[in-house]
């Protein structure tokens, strides 16, 4: 009777200490097994496990999901000295948990750590840049506030002393401080003014430039219009010449006699008065005085190039 109480007894107690011995770790967990207080093994894969009892053997539990981090916002100094505003965050999950357990041991020290690295890095980061480079308006893609370099320094840097994988640290919001506020618009608003009246001025010299070059194109047309309307009146004033010419040699008598009539339209209207003496009269009855006032008409040859008068012209 008192052996079954033994067996019992040691039944119970192998029952229990199994028990305690065996854990397991989910999906959403990572571990690292210690031996009084040294790791001894980490867990990454869900699943069962067995270890000594306590105080043997010890499991430390750590949530593995991402985290997002949002950083309070800190005042920072651009190259060109401008007090700006600065609201990170970050999204960070662990990714060697024995380093981890080491080094920060629990998810608020890790994230008051993460805090302090990333806004001395952001610091570093923005004191490398111009505060105009951070305004600058991008017309594709999203508006990168980041400095170059700054993520990739924290990655580093968080893996190997905090055991921690940064995914993403992007700044959430810039701007400016209540007091500085004022001051520093007047001054981008100068800039810009400035900037502008320059672009006016180059485009009032690009428009000077462009109405000489139209006004010299608009001369050398208009002189060269002119050089062919003298050509042409000379050589239609040359053809009505060579008419003349040609009427004159058919008929010399009756283009006199023409001519004179036009003379007489000329010379003569209803208010003039003529007195002659009737020695004076021709057979023809025209008046000799008039003789003197017509044109002599050489004859010339085809190639000669005649310049005569006008055959009727205003009074």
């Amino acid at each position: 009777m008192k052996s079954t109480g033994i067996t019992i007894g040691l039944t119970i107690l192998t029952i229990t200490i199994a028990g305690s011995s065996a854990y397991t770790i989910d999906s959403t967990e990572v571990a690292v097994v210690t031996e009084f207080g040294a790791p001894i093994a980490v867990r990454t894969e869900p699943g069962l496990y067995f270890r000594a009892p306590w105080p043997i053997h010890q499991v430390e539990r750590f949530d593995s999901r991402s985290k997002l981090l949002n950083i309070e916002a800190k005042e920072q100094l651009t190259q060109d000295g401008i007090n700006i505003v600065v609201e990170p965050y970050v999204v960070w999950k662990i990714s060697n948990p024995q380093i981890f357990l080491e080094s920060v041991g629990t998810t608020e020290t890790a994230e008051a750590r993460l805090k302090d690295l990333v806004v001395d890095s952001v610091g570093k980061g923005l004191g490398r840049r111009q505060y105009d480079d951070l305004l600058e308006v991008q017309t594709s893609g999203s508006v990168e506030f980041m400095p170059t370099g700054v993520l990739t320094e924290v990655q580093s840097i968080a893996a190997e002393r905090f055991g921690v994988e940064i995914l993403d640290l992007r700044i959430h919001h810039i701007g400016l401080p209540v007091q500085n506020e004022q001051s520093i618009y007047e001054q981008m608003r100068a800039d810009r003014i400035q900037e502008a009246s320059e672009y006016r001025a180059k485009g009032e010299e690009q428009a000077a430039g462009t109405r000489a070059k139209a006004d010299l194109e608009a001369a050398k047309t208009l002189a060269d219009a002119e050089i062919t309307a003298g050509n042409t009146r000379a050589e239609t004033e040359e053809a009505v010449a060579r008419k003349w010419v040609e009427a004159y040699q058919k008929d010399p008598e009756f283009y006199r006699f023409l001519r004179q009539l036009e003379l007489y339209e000329t010379v003569v209207d209803e208010q003039t008065i003529l007195v002659l003496e009737s020695e004076g009269l021709e057979s023809n009855g025209a008046p000799p005085v008039f003789d003197d006032l017509l044109p002599s008409m050489p004859v010339v040859s085809p190639s000669t190039k005649p310049h005569l008068p006008p055959a009727k012209s205003s009074p």
